[in-house]
C-alpha cells in the first residue's frame, strides 16, 4: 500500500492510500504532482522492505483524482536489482540505481539494494522508453582501485540552472569513491559512502542520450561517518541560517 499522510501535521490520510496488487518500496513522486514511481521487489529480504530483491520500477499516473494502475517502467531482470526511482525537477526522466549480482545468485547481499558493490545510476523517460546508464557520472576517479564506485540513491536537486545555451540539473548520489587520498570510513564492500555530485544536460538526456559530467566530492562533509541520501529544499525557513 501507498501511504499518504498530511504535509503540515503528518497525519495519514487513510482515504487517500493507494493499494497495489505487488511490493511497493521506495516511492517518488513527481513534481508536477501527476505520477509516483516506485520499486517492486520480486521478493524481499526476511520480509526487510529495506533490501528488497530483484526488482523493477513502476509507476502510476494520475487523472483528475483517480490513480491508474501501476505498469512497469523498468522491467525486472535476472542478475539485476533497479530500485530508487527519482524524478528529474520537470517530472520528465526518472533516474535510478542498478545494481548487478556478483554471484550466480539474484537474491544476495551484493544486490539487495543496500549499499550493493557494484551499482550504477541510470536514467528513463518517465513517459517510457528503453533505460540508459549515466556512464559519465559513474566513471571512477584517478584515486580509485577498481571500476565500481558503488553509487546509490541518486537524488535531482530542485533547481534548473542556465548553462550557455542550454540547462543544467544537479544530482547527489552516495558513493564509495575515495576522495582523492581519503577512503570512507569502514572496510571491505560495506565501507561507508559519501555524497558526491554531479551534473546533467536534460536535453541530452531527453533524447535518450547520456547527459552526465563527471563526478565531483562535495566537500562539506564529516570524513568519520557515511552519508546516504542528500536531501533538498526549496526554502530555509527560520531566523538563522544552516551552517
Amino acid at each position: 500500500t501507498l501511504f499518504m499522510n498530511d504535509g503540515t501535521t503528518g497525519v495519514r490520510v487513510a482515504a487517500e492510500a493507494i493499494t497495489e496488487p505487488n511490493l511497493v518500496d521506495h516511492p517518488d513522486w513527481s513534481p508536477d504532482g501527476n505520477k509516483i514511481a516506485f520499486t517492486h521487489p520480486t521478493s524481499l529480504s526476511g520480509n526487510f522492505k529495506q533490501t528488497p530483491f530483484q526488482s523493477g520500477i513502476d509507476i502510476i499516473s494520475k487523472s483528475g483524482a483517480t490513480w491508474s494502475a501501476a505498469t512497469p517502467l523498468v522491467a525486472s531482470l535476472l542478475g539485476k536489482n533497479r530500485f530508487n526511482p527519482n524524478f528529474s525537477p520537470d517530472s520528465s526522466i526518472v533516474i535510478f540505481t542498478e545494481s548487478t549480482c556478483t554471484t550466480a545468485t539474484t537474491n544476495d547481499d551484493s544486490c539487495d539494494a543496500d549499499a550493493d558493490p557494484a551499482s550504477r545510476t541510470w536514467a528513463v523517460s518517465a513517459a517510457g522508453g528503453a533505460p540508459f546508464e549515466l556512464a559519465n557520472a559513474n566513471a571512477p576517479g584517478v584515486e580509485d582501485t577498481g571500476v565500481e564506485t558503488s553509487d546509490t540513491f541518486p537524488r535531482f536537486a530542485p533547481f534548473v540552472e542556465p548553462q550557455g545555451t542550454g540547462k543544467l540539473v544537479w544530482v547527489t548520489v552516495a558513493s564509495a569513491r575515495n576522495a582523492g587520498v581519503l577512503v570512507p570510513p569502514g572496510s571491505g564492500s560495506r565501507h561507508g559512502r559519501w555524497l558526491w555530485m554531479f551534473a546533467i544536460d536534460p536535453a541530452k538526456l531527453a533524447a535518450g542520450q547520456d547527459g552526465s559530467y563527471a563526478a565531483f566530492y562535495l566537500p562539506f562533509q564529516d570524513l568519520t561517518t557515511s552519508n546516504h541520501i542528500g536531501q533538498w529544499t526549496t526554502k530555509v525557513v527560520g531566523s538563522a541560517p544552516p551552517r
